[in-house]
């Protein structure tokens, strides 16, 4: 009995036990599921101090410009530029362990202010492991021993900076155990500073790069340069130095001191030079004799220097670096040197170095330099080689060049002119990278056999070439990880066998060839390392993501499908393996022929990635609903422009898309308000709602000083209202055309300093032009096109010295064009147009071009990009313009289009108008200009559209050089012009004699009649004849007839009818949708 009640009792614990089991794994699970929408947010005391660091930085006097932290709003710092955050520590919440605000202007510009930062704040990021402050114009510390309480932190960059005596605290390098790397600038004030450098003594296994820009005559401290501390044998410090000389003629006087010591010092490991005057050798004359800094150099670099117009010093130096595992002399014009042969001393002082592991000669142009390639072959232990940018060709290349470099594992031969593969190859069996993009090689060039020998190739690199098929072998290398064909000709079918093998596969890129046929990804199900794949413009490529049906063993990061045919056996539905894909950071999926809609998960599946294109494709239906307050994403780029996308759009996107910088939604068929959320995107640059139904004003939010925006497109929408603007000091680029606006928009140098475009063309604004505009100091485009401003060009306009598009056509302007435009300097000198600075998406593609439409050579045309930048032009036809043209036009040599059509212009067109050298598009037509076409405009070279149709012009037409291509549409409508193209000779005109007198009455008559006509007494007569006319015309058949009568009150009952239909019609329609 005992027995049974203990089993009982048993029986029970475990049914317990199973069903809180049960309930935690379905909570628990739900619960990770959540949690997997959402993502942890930084430490709130991080956070915190970041923003310190930021008002800190931002408010000195002067302020230091720095964009990246323009982005530090929001509250996860994680996602700030700069910031870099561990998620898996064992905190509950990510931690900050990297801080990157390099300053984005050199301090010696004296531009900026001295920044004195208070160490203190970085105590609170106690998992910092990177710390750079470069360029920062750092003067000193406040509370400088706080630094020494950064005890994880490996990397510290404090170069381009001006540290003092108290740069670094004392304590520095004993109190960072884990300090691996330090860099700073030295120049004469710190230099004399023995503190600054003492600092870093003590460090254990500390690399220390030093930049030395200003030297001066003391010495630098004895710990930095030798094994061990003077005087402290026991001491396990170990630094090793790596220097950095920054040598002008103007300091060589501070060079001797720092030579003497570093040539006694056993620590420097390193040696650049940097040479910023021609004549580098004279300094390098200065070394001391027997000195024993190149005998102990590893690593030394020699880029961008004349290394003939320095020898024989810096060749003498070079010799002397006989231990050297790694050598950098690119860019040394070593090919320019005639003489340089198998017995130059560059090239025996090169054999010597039988150390040397590593060797960068690219862009050298080492064509002419056979001996010196050959030569190269008696490195033996070399494991990289880089031979890029040197224009050489297979026959360039030494037979025996890679037979005797049996160690290589890294060969770049990149950017040259091979059409096939380097005779030797095959022999590389330790061969790892193979990097041989921008070249000419072939399929005829590709050795059957030879990739089989490479059976250790892990990189593969033969994009852009002449490739018309997969090379063959290819599926025979097993370890391959990265495979790029890119940018190549093949229009092969992809054969699946040939991934069969190439299962170690991390990234795979096809991008931009012709491929053809079908490529199903289930070929990819068994690649568990695969991270990146990019199959992108293969147009006539079917991608099948849905059959066969598959696992995925992967996780991708990267995936570009852009302008491939995706799933066309499917219903064109977005690829569902995505939802299993938890590490995506960027996905493209644009012109894809995608339908449906956009699935949730899409959005928020996973909390890593960044980016999203599905622009250009045919999905439907509304944005995904947000309901719960976890659902946010870490997106930063999102476009879904051009597809079909309908109904409002969701009261809280901005709460859902916190950290997006760029959001474009244009060419759908959205409709409704603008969410107010919008202002809760702190991080928004770029926002595009154009081309769609929106209605309503425009938010608040999006014109206060709480915003980042750059760029704002609202155009070709039904908005009826714009907010005032505040201090908004990154808009550059504003688009508000095609909309419904009447009340004036106010923007000002203080409410928007940095604008460049201005485009409030097609609304209906009206009133004279806003005299607030000649403010705008950077505005370079002005487009107030077809609206109903009047009153008189105002020469305040002529202020905005950057213009260069004005459009004020088709308005009610009238008075005469300011002759002050010449004082425009954009249209008189050459100049590029201040572009905002585009965002790119992950296929390297921009991603949001700016663009302008502009009326030139008769027709609407869009600019962008670099036609955008150098565009130039003057629009001012379809108004009520009056008086001459200015003759100061003729100074805007830089003019490429100019409008005046369709207006009153009178008088003779200006023969300075032979100075406009850069014209291309010249419309004067519909005006009253008389006299004759000035024959010197025909020297205008790249004038290709012209016409002065429908004006009062006489005499022959300049039918000469290229003004023999303009038609007679360029000239009708002038009955006094003559010549060809007109069918009109001239000698009729110039011969003809003096007409009768009877002639002469008739046309006095004409002109008599003509006269009288012009009279208001004769308009209002003539007025009231025809009304009186009209009205007894109606009213006398209807007093004479009871038909008539009946019939005529039966149409206006009719009409009454219909009348009041429309307006109860139109009365709900507004009550409703208003």
């Amino acid at each position: 009995m005992r027995c049974w009640c203990w089993c009982k009792k048993m029986v029970r614990l475990y049914a317990v036990t199973l069903l809180l089991l049960l309930l935690s794994n379905y909570f628990g699970g739900g619960l990770l599921c959540e949690g997997q929408q959402g993502y942890s947010y930084c430490l709130d005391e991080e956070r915190m101090a970041l923003l310190q660091l930021r008002h800190s930085l931002l408010n000195n006097n002067p302020p230091h410009p720095s964009s990246r932290m323009h982005w530090w709003v929001g509250d996860n710092c994680c996602e700030w530029g700069g910031v870099e955050c561990d998620e898996s520590s064992s905190s509950t919440s990510p931690v900050v362990i990297r801080i990157n605000i390099q300053g984005e202007m050199e301090y010696t510009t004296g531009a900026v202010g001295k920044w004195y930062p208070n160490a203190t704040i970085f105590t609170h990021f106690q998992h910092l492991q990177f710390l750079d402050l470069s360029d920062n114009n750092i003067g000193g510390w406040i509370m400088p021993q706080a630094l020494c309480q950064l005890r994880n932190l490996k990397e510290l960059d404090l170069t381009a900076n001006d540290l003092g005596h108290d740069g670094l605290p004392g304590c520095l390098g004993r109190a960072l155990p884990s300090l691996e790397a330090v860099s700073l600038s030295i120049n004469q004030r710190n230099m004399s500073s023995s503190s600054l450098l003492t600092a870093l003594c003590g460090a254990r296994n500390l690399s220390l790069y030093l930049y030395i820009t200003e030297p001066s005559d003391n010495s630098l401290p004895p710990c930095l340069l030798f094994d061990k501390n003077v005087g402290s044998p026991s001491s396990s410090s170990s630094i090793q130095i790596h220097l950095v000389l920054s040598i002008t003629n103007k300091n060589i006087q501070g060079w001797p001191g720092v030579l003497n010591d570093v040539c006694k010092a056993t620590n420097v490991k390193g040696l650049s030079l940097w040479r910023n005057d021609d004549d580098i050798g004279s300094v390098l004359l200065l070394v001391p004799a027997g000195c024993q800094l190149f005998h102990n150099l590893e690593s030394l670099d020699l880029a961008n220097l004349n290394l003939n117009a320095s020898s024989p010093v810096v060749v003498n130096a070079l010799c002397q670096a006989t231990n050297l595992k790694e050598l950098d002399l690119s860019r040394s014009n070593l090919g320019d040197d005639d003489d340089i042969g198998s017995n130059s001393k560059p090239l025996l002082c090169l054999r010597n170095l039988t150390s040397l592991e590593r060797l960068h000669v690219s862009d050298n142009n080492l064509k002419a330099s056979s001996a010196f390639l050959k030569g190269l072959g008696g490195l033996k232990n070399l494991k990289l080689l880089g031979l890029g940018g040197n224009s050489l060709t297979n026959e360039d290349l030494p037979s025996g060049l890679l037979h005797n470099l049996s160690s290589l594992e890294i060969l770049e031969i990149y950017s040259n002119k091979l059409t096939s593969l380097p005779t030797g190859l095959g022999g590389l069996k330790n061969l790892k990278e193979l990097d041989l993009w921008h070249n000419s090689i072939t399929n005829e060039g590709l050795p059957s056999g030879l990739l089989h020998n490479l059976s250790s190739l892990e990189v593969l690199d033969m994009s852009g070439n002449k490739l018309t098929s997969l090379p063959t072998g290819l599926y025979q290398l097993r370890n391959l990880q990265l495979l790029d064909l890119s940018d190549n000709q093949i229009t092969s079918n992809i054969a699946p066998w040939i991934f069969n093998n190439l299962t170690s596969l991390e990234s795979l890129d096809l991008s931009n060839n012709q491929f053809s046929g079908e490529l199903s990804f289930s070929i990819f199900a068994n690649f568990s390392q695969l991270t990146a794949i990019d199959l992108s413009n293969n147009y006539n490529l079917d991608v099948d993501t849905e059959s066969p049906s598959w696992i995925p063993s992967f996780q991708l990061n990267y995936l570009n499908l852009d302008n491939c045919n995706l799933n066309s056996k499917s219903h064109n539905v977005i690829p569902n393996f995505l939802s299993t894909q938890y590490k995506l950071t960027a996905v493209s999926l644009t012109h894809t022929s995608l339908q449906g809609t956009i699935a949730p998960w899409l959005l928020y599946n996973n909390t890593s990635q960044k980016h999203l294109s599905l622009r250009g494709n045919h999905l439907v239906g509304q944005l995904p609903k947000m309901h719960f307050q976890n659902e946010t994403t870490r997106l930063t780029i999102l476009d879904i422009s051009d597809n079909q996308i309908k109904g409002q759009l969701p009261t809280n996107i901005g709460d859902f898309f916190p950290s997006l910088h760029f959001l474009n939604m244009s060419m759908n068929k959205l409709e409704g308000k603008i969410p107010s959320s919008f202002s809760r995107m702190w991080q928004l640059g770029v926002l595009d709602l154009s081309n769609n139904a929106l209605t309503g004003e425009v938010p608040n939010g999006l014109s206060q000083n709480k915003t980042i925006l750059s760029q704002l497109i609202l155009s070709n929408n039904k908005l009826r209202g714009m907010p005032i603007f505040s201090k908004m000091e990154q808009l550059v680029d504003l688009h508000l055309g095609g909309n419904c606006f009447t009340k004036p928009i106010i923007i000002n140098a203080s409410s928007a300093p940095s604008l460049h475009m201005l485009d409030l063309s097609g609304n209906y604004l009206h009133g004279y032009l806003p005299n607030h505009l000649p403010v705008l100091p950077n505005l370079g485009v002005l487009h107030l096109r077809g609206n109903h401003f009047f009153g008189q060009i105002p020469e305040s306009l002529c202020q905005m010295t950057k213009l260069h598009t004005l459009d004020l056509s088709n308005n009610h302007l009238s008075g005469s064009i300011p002759s002050c435009l010449n004082s425009i300097t954009s249209w008189k000198e050459k100049s590029e147009l201040e572009e905002f600075l585009p965002y790119f998406d992950q296929g390297g593609e921009m991603a949001n071009e700016i663009e302008i439409n502009f009326a030139t050579k008769g027709n609407m045309h869009t600019y962008k990009g670099v036609p955008l930048r150098y565009m130039t032009g003057i629009d001012l036809s379809m108004n009520q313009l009056t008086g001459q043209i200015p003759t100061e036009i003729g100074d805007l040599r830089e003019l490429h289009s100019l409008n005046l059509s369709n207006n009153f212009l009178a008088g003779h067109i200006p023969e300075s108008f032979q100075n406009l050298e850069q014209l291309e598009s010249l419309d004067l037509s519909h005006n009253k200009l008389e006299g004759r076409i000035p024959h010197q405009i025909t020297k205008l070279n790249f004038l290709s559209t012209f016409s002065v149709a429908f004006n009062n012009l006489s005499g022959r037409i300049p039918y000469e050089d290229h003004f023999i291509t303009f038609d007679n549409n360029s000239y009708i409508g002038n009955d006094e012009l003559c010549g060809p193209p007109l069918q009109k000779n001239c000698s009729l005109f110039e011969n003809q004699a003096p007409r009768p007198k009877g002639n002469d009455f008739g046309s006095g008559k004409k002109k008599l009649l003509a006269k009288v006509m012009d009279e208001d007494l004769f308009f209002y007569s003539y007025v009231a004849i025809c009304y009186a006319l009209g009205f007894w015309g109606v009213i006398i058949p209807l007093i004479l007839s009871k038909n008539w009568r009946r019939k005529y009150y039966g149409v206006i009952n009719g009409c009454i009818d219909r009348c009041r239909e429309w307006l109860l019609g139109f009365s709900f329609y507004v009550h409703n949708y208003f």
